[in-house]
């Protein structure tokens, strides 16, 4: 589901991708991701070409209990999109 990490110290990134083996972008899946993260609250940056690359920019002040709110949110979003494949990506979001 995740088909490349990137990072430049704080802000990671992550494209989901359709099949892991073609590495085809994910656009329509990483859009509803996106919205169903800003609809509980967690705001997540789409960027790319297609807007298939989902940009991650915590606080540095941030909290635990505000980040493993929100990695909780993207878990779930995750989990809606591709339920066959529960805990498949979980080692991209997970501390």
């Amino acid at each position: 589901m995740v088909g490349d990490v990137r990072s430049k110290g704080t802000r990671p990134a992550l494209e989901p991708v359709v099949d892991s083996k073609s590495k085809k972008s994910a656009v329509a899946q990483t859009k509803a991701l996106v919205k169903f993260c800003h609809e509980r609250g967690l705001f997540l940056l789409s960027c790319g070409n297609f807007d298939n690359v989902i940009r991650l920019q915590m606080p540095l002040v941030i909290g635990d209990e505000h980040l493993e709110r929100g990695l909780q949110i993207m878990e779930e979003g995750f989990s809606n999109l591709y339920p066959g494949k529960k805990k498949s990506w979980q080692k991209y979001i997970r501390r």
